[in-house]
């Protein structure tokens, strides 16, 4: 007997940073479930996939707006040490939130580590991150 199963649905895996300077605007950022790395990962804070599942959507949420004009922080969602990017989106200049569906949902494996991978372009500004990837 496995118990009550609960209700079927999407599992949200959430991280952020802790403080205005650790998202930095001028260097690739690596922020896990509490913090950011700088510009070096390290895997011992990762979000791990719980079960075998897609990636549908990356929300993203800083705690002011992007400094105005042409700037932005582009966010990734990235499996391990991969360079590859699983899931997107961008706040732009004026904006402190994004949104990304998967038009083709990336799968992922039990016990894969994911993490955001962030940069900035043209100094918008160093910010408090906040982020859900929804998992299903």
């Amino acid at each position: 007997d496995k118990g009550d199963q609960g209700v079927a649905g999407p599992i949200l895996l959430a991280g952020g940073s802790t403080s205005k300077t650790e998202l930095s605007q001028s260097n690739p950022n690596y922020v896990g479930k509490l913090f950011r790395w700088g510009s070096a990962m390290d895997f011992g804070d990762t979000l791990v996939v719980p079960k075998t599942g897609t990636l549908t959507g990356l929300s993203v949420a800083l705690e002011s707006a992007v400094a105005s004009g042409n700037r932005n922080y582009k966010f990734e969602v990235r499996k391990s040490s991969s360079a590859t990017a699983l899931l997107t989106c961008t706040i732009a200049g004026g904006a402190s939130t994004c949104v990304s569906a998967a038009a083709t949902p990336p799968t992922v494996n039990a016990g894969d580590a994911l993490y955001l991978y962030a940069v900035g372009s043209n100094s918008p500004g160093n910010r408090v991150v906040a982020y859900t990837i929804t998992f299903q």
